[in-house]
């Protein structure tokens, strides 16, 4: 497909997603996230990341939660947040890769009006916490 502009020619192929030229085309023929010279990667979807317990955690902040949930057995949200000391949206994304592996347990449950959220580690949490720590061997 080939688009004239004024005197700038642009050829872009569709079947690839590249486009020549010195402009991109215009937004009704390439879509929303296509730029001049790139290439979208694709992604296979429907399928399931399966992480190593290596790969779970080997992350600092995934290894601090458990470390802090096997001293307390359970902590608050806020609490957790203090003793990592990390931003609400990093801990929110590592807890729930922690609870989807099944190492930790999350209870929602309201103090009145106010929200809580209660991070509680798991047996299998605490077993893949031990065989993991190199002190525990």
């Amino acid at each position: 497909m080939e688009r004239t502009t004024g005197s700038i020619s642009i050829a872009w192929f569709p079947q690839t997603s590249q486009t020549v030229g010195s402009t991109t085309p215009a937004p009704s023929e390439a879509g929303p996230s296509l730029t001049a010279g790139t290439v979208p990667v694709k992604r296979r979807r429907g399928r399931p990341r399966i992480e190593s317990r290596e790969q779970l955690l080997g992350q600092p902040v995934r290894m601090s939660i458990l470390s802090a949930l096997s001293q307390a057995g359970s902590l608050s949200f806020m609490r957790l947040r203090e003793i990592i000391r990390t931003n609400d949206g990093n801990l929110s994304i590592h807890a729930r890769k922690l609870e989807r592996a099944g190492y930790v347990r999350v209870e929602k449950k309201f103090a009145g009006r106010v929200p809580r959220t209660e991070y509680i580690i798991t047996e299998q949490g605490q077993l893949a916490l031990d065989e993991y720590t190199p002190a525990s061997r």
